[in-house]
């Protein structure tokens, strides 16, 4: 059975749904159900998937329909796809163009018995079952014909073209019919359109296809002129003429003889590979459109012509599925145009390649890596011959080696990825050449500013940068995007490892390096202060931008690069790198970075780094190698005489006495530390010191204390307050009054918190936030809103990676379903947390949280009639459940009963974890499953 989807306007719907029901008859399963999806709203999962499995998609014509973006969208998608398209015309209208080559149905002219089985033929012999599309015609005579396209739409070329020199690609056209469409909309619209972009991403081959999509709008046919084999300066005007098969006439100008050819005709005339000789292509074809309104001219180039009623279109890069989305599947990595040509010539050199879950992942980063250049891709794709897509991406930094073998009639320049970016380079001036070399050393981007900064001098002027920037953006080199403020440019990553190449050639990579790095380091210098207060958010988002350029600069500072700069990119935006959670890459970085020697004048500096790469390093559980660094940083802090040096020296010995567990004395030394700062006189650093102050008086049991030196800073003047201070003041605050019963109030300060932290985007605390949130639900009865928040914990946690607090989260779902009487949807998420949390090597806060499963699996057997099994849990964690629900003693009366009574003692003798993996068990047994599994599968006496 042919699977076809039917397109359509939702005013078709009568005529489809009659459509769909005589299909079958024919040997065609069609798919037109969009209920449920409200609001016929885009690519909903439904609608992709069924697209997806279609053989072909089946277009119901009419005015409506053709106005529908939701119509457009799934026969563009079906196209990108390479799925036949069938229009069957409803409606007398005007087809796009893309749909006018197509060949079609007439139901409005045949009526609908007459058309349907010539749409069944067409089915079939759109796929290529040429047998089962004469059987679909003897239903209608075997010389009938399919009706021809309505007047007025544009055709696909055929025996009847008009001439033209226009070579016919063997290769599929993978990707490009969104941009097919505007560049062949543009020829009948403009009279000068040009295609630019870097090289490799596939100029010609549009321009090819657009002109053939376009031939029959010009009598007198389409011409190509191919310009890449000219030299620079070479005649452009000799080219044109013997393309168009002109020969010059004695004693007359050949230009002369161009013009008087061109009177009277309409023809499209193509020039491709313009860069080298743009100049006088620039001349020519202003001369020629200006005189000859028939004329059209489409171009390809580095960049536009620059002449007057010039269209230009920049080509894309082809698509490929982006980072920040869940991990694709074979199949949805399919529905982007990179990964469909990598796959289509992967099958051209080895024709059993196919997307599993094996490769997905690297075909993915391939084509991430090689920025959707489909020339980068091709030469990639012919590699899968003799290697795996994962050893290719895994020597992507030998990529101009690598990328080389492409077709022997291509151009040279197109056989490797170094000379087609070579071709480029050389065509740049030397100042041009020097920018493009020295922008390498940015990694994710720059904005004017840090350009000027790193790269200016010897060859390029400051006051030029500008300019050359602008040609380099206009040669398809640099990239920009207008929509930041300021623009953001940046480089492909084939043009970065060019460049960086030449510079490393060129003998000036350590300069370029330094000079980088310096910068880094004074950005560093002027975002320390504004990382408090209400200039915080900003600041951090300013950071957020050359985040890439911190951890490059931090890299080569590790290696060889200036130690005290280095440690400035380190220590001055520590709060940053705290809040938006680079740790994994930094702290690799940091640690190395310390073990090179540090200049004796920059010992505050360097105690400073070493106390927040302690730190940071304790939070992660690295608590031996923290406690060192920590105890190298208080020696040079206590070792100066400075009044910012023996606030330091405080801040770090109470962090040894608060990680030796020296609760006291950690206090103590928090005291002294806040006296310093009220002694300085400033509002610098105070709310910090009284927050610290604050947890280390409520680790004592001095809440009370705790609590009055909070009040404190809150009333500080919050500009002076860095936004992590006061985030964690209004939650450590909420969580005195939550112990004291003050659950509203909790609440409150909670929400407080979140609304702070959400602010700035600290996703952990974030996270933290909503989970508090979540437990003041629960304990004031709302366990919707406490489910609500529980799962916004566990977004936050799981886009961390932090497995853990994910598992905590679950568990507080759970509890809060279970509350709400939603026990069927709570016991396997319950089991399954609590299997993590038992196996957990984290102890912080897990005991409360396996109470809390406990208190929450108890109240669901109960519920579900699991009796026995409720009161083997109350028997194995009695005196802890009402420290989780605080209501549990009522809802957990019934098992209190003498009837149960041997059942708590068995659960007793068991033992909290023995009686959860029992219960487990048994649930996994009768089909419920965990998803946790039993932990190792041994008997009740082993596990």
């Amino acid at each position: 059975m042919i699977r076809a989807f039917l397109s359509y306007a939702r005013c078709d719907e009568p005529f489809t749904r009659r459509l769909a029901a005589a299909l079958p008859a024919h040997g065609i399963e069609p798919w037109i159900d969009r209920e449920g999806i409200h609001g016929g709203a885009r690519w909903s999962t439904a609608i992709q998937e069924a697209l997806r499995s279609a053989d072909v998609l089946i277009l119901v014509v009419t005015p409506a329909a053709m106005a529908s973006s939701n119509v457009e969208d799934e026969w563009q998608h079906a196209l990108d796809r390479g799925t036949p398209v069938l229009p069957v015309l409803l409606q007398p209208t005007e087809l796009h163009f893309q749909l006018g080559r197509i060949q079609y149905v007439d139901a409005h002219a045949l009526g609908f018995d007459a058309a349907l089985p010539r749409l069944a033929e067409s089915v079939h012999r759109a796929l290529g079952d040429e047998a089962a599309a004469q059987r679909a015609r003897s239903g209608f005579g075997s010389d009938a014909d399919l009706a021809g396209p309505p007047a007025g739409a544009p055709v696909a070329a055929g025996s009847a073209d008009p001439p033209h020199n226009l070579p016919r690609g063997r290769s599929s056209f993978v990707g490009r019919q969104r941009s097919l469409a505007h560049v062949t909309e543009a020829i009948g619209r403009h009279g000068i359109v040009t295609l630019t972009g870097p090289g490799g991403t596939g100029k010609t081959r549009l321009a090819l296809h657009a002109a053939l999509q376009a031939l029959r709008s010009f009598p007198q046919g389409a011409w190509l002129v191919d310009l890449a084999s000219l030299q620079p300066g070479a005649g452009v005007v000799e080219s044109v003429a013997a393309g168009l098969g002109l020969r010059e006439q004695p004693g007359r100008p050949l230009e002369a003889t161009l013009h008087d050819f061109l009177q009277e005709r309409r023809l499209l005339l193509l020039l491709d590979n313009c860069e080298h000789v743009i100049d006088s292509c620039a001349t020519l074809v202003e001369s020629l459109a200006m005189a000859h309104p028939g004329l059209s001219v489409l171009a390809t180039s580095r960049e536009a012509l620059r002449v007057d009623g010039e269209h230009v279109y920049a080509v894309p890069a082809l698509s490929a599925p982006p980072e920040n989305e869940a991990p694709p599947t074979p199949e949805t990595a399919a529905d982007y145009a990179a990964v469909r040509l990598f796959l289509d010539r992967a099958k051209a050199v080895r024709r059993d390649f196919a997307l599993d879950a094996g490769n997905t992942a690297d075909v993915v980063e391939l084509c991430r890596r090689l920025d959707g250049l489909p020339l980068a891709i091709e030469l990639a794709a012919a590699r899968v011959k003799a290697m795996s897509p994962r050893q290719i991406l895994d020597r992507l930094d030998q990529r101009f080696r690598l990328l080389t073998a492409g077709r022997r009639t291509a151009l040279p320049r197109h056989q490797a990825l170094h000379e087609t970016l070579d071709w480029s380079y050389r065509l740049l001036d030397e100042p041009e050449q020097a920018l493009l070399q020295r922008l390498c050393v940015f990694a994710g981007g720059f904005d004017l500013e840090a350009a000027e900064a790193v790269c200016a001098g010897e060859a390029v002027e400051d006051w030029a940068v500008l300019d050359l920037l602008s040609e380099l953006v206009e040669k398809s080199l640099v990239t920009v995007d207008t929509d930041d403020t300021p623009p953001r440019y940046d480089l492909l990553e084939s043009v970065r490892a060019f460049a960086a190449q030449r510079l490393a050639e060129a003998g000036a990579e350590v300069r370029l390096r330094e000079r980088h790095l310096a910068w880094a380091a004074a950005l560093c210098d002027s975002a320390r202060d504004g990382l408090r207060g209400e200039a915080m958010s900003d600041t951090l988002d300013r950071l957020d931008r050359d985040r890439d350029n911190l951890l490059a600069a931090l890299r080569w500072a590790s290696t060889e690069g200036d130690v005290t700069a280095g440690m400035k990119v380190f220590a001055n935006v520590i709060a940053y790198w705290t809040v938006r959670y680079a740790m994994p890459d930094l702290l690799a970085l940091a640690h190395v970075l310390l073990e090179r020697d540090t200049p004796a004048e920059q010992s505050l500096l360097r105690a400073r780094a070493l106390c927040s790469l302690g730190r940071q390093l304790y939070v992660r559980g690295e608590s031996q190698a923290a406690m060192t660094l920590l105890e190298e940083a208080h020696v040079l802090a206590h070792g100066a005489d400075g009044p910012e040096e023996r606030r330091l020296a405080a801040y770090i010995e109470h962090s040894l006495l608060k990680f030796q567990n020296k609760r006291e004395a950690a206090y103590e030394a928090a005291l002294r530390r806040l006296a310093l700062v009220r002694e300085e006189g400033t509002s610098r650093g105070l709310g910090q010191a009284l927050q610290t102050a604050a947890l280390t008086a409520s680790n004592i049991g001095l809440a009370s204390r705790a609590e009055q030196l909070l009040e404190e800073v809150l009333g500080l003047d919050r500009s002076d307050i860095n936004s992590v201070t006061l985030g964690t003041s209004l939650a450590t605050l909420a969580n005195l009054r939550m112990q004291q019963g003050r659950l509203e109030e909790s609440l409150a300060g909670f929400q407080e918190a979140l609304d702070v932290f959400r602010g700035i985007r600290y996703q952990q605390y974030e996270a933290g936030a909503h989970s508090m949130v979540a437990i003041c639900y629960r304990r004031l009865g709302e366990p919707g809103a406490a489910a609500e928040h529980a799962c916004s914990a566990i977004e936050g946690y799981a886009a961390l990676g932090n497995r853990d607090m994910v598992a905590k989260s679950k568990t507080e779902w759970a509890a809060s379903l279970a509350l709400d009487g939603r026990t069927r949807d709570a016991m396997p998420i319950l089991l399954n947390s609590l299997d993590y949390l038992l196996r957990s090597e984290q102890n912080l806060g897990t005991e409360n949280y396996i109470c809390l499963a406990l208190a929450a699996l108890a109240i669901t057997c109960l519920d579900l009639d699991r009796g026995e099994e409720a009161a083997w849990i109350v028997g194995a964690a009695e005196g802890h459940l009402d420290l989780a629900v605080e209501d549990y003693d009522r809802v957990l009366e019934p098992l209190r009963t003498q009837a149960h009574a041997a059942a708590r003692a068995e659960g007793a003798a068991l033992g909290i974890e023995r009686v959860a993996r029992r219960i487990m068990r048994r649930v996994a047994q009768e089909g419920g499953g965990t998803g946790g599994g039993d932990g190792g599968g041994g008997s009740d006496e082993t596990s």
